[in-house]
């Protein structure tokens, strides 16, 4: 259970998590705070291209009809994070890709479980990891990573943007 929670408090922080089900290694982000230079890195990282996992309802308010309860829509690398962000949270047709959606896998069916559990939009970008040595525990993350987010300061300390004068 406390890995659980840990997963969710690191997709909750924005970072990606690495889910192994039997052999596959899917790794999962969360939608808040995805940057073009994030979903760059994560198909770079896992080696395959990205997908937007999202459920029924809302491929439903795109127009889209499916029979599972949540379908895969593909992210090629010309897709900006703005573009993919508008897919999950678009509320009529006219935003719908152009796209097939795709059965999911154990591991995306996992990562939305998360990200409801989390309070989080329940969609997610995911990627199967291609090559995932077996014998390591789990995907290390450089401290440098842009997934990092910033330190906070107290509001006291943080930049003006209105002034009074």
């Amino acid at each position: 259970m406390q890995q659980v929670e840990r997963l969710i408090f690191d997709l909750r922080r924005g970072l990606p998590v690495l889910i192994r089900a039997g052999q596959t290694a899917t790794l999962v982000a969360p939608l808040e705070g995805m940057t073009d230079h994030a979903l760059a890195l994560l198909a770079e990282h896992a080696g395959n291209d990205c997908a937007l996992v999202v459920t029924r309802h809302r491929l439903e308010l795109l127009g889209i009809d499916i029979e599972d309860d949540a379908a895969r829509l593909p992210i090629h690398a010309d897709d900006s994070a703005a573009t993919v962000i508008e897919w999950a949270c678009a509320r009529h047709p006219e935003t719908r890709p152009e796209r097939q959606p795709r059965p999911t896998t154990a591991g995306d069916d996992a990562a939305l479980t998360l990200m409801r559990r989390g309070l989080l939009i329940p969609a997610a970008v995911t990627v199967a990891v291609a090559a995932w040595p077996r014998s390591r525990p789990g995907w290390t993350i450089p401290a440098c990573s842009p997934w990092i987010p910033a330190p906070l300061r107290p509001t006291s300390k943080a930049p003006r943007v209105f002034s009074s004068a």
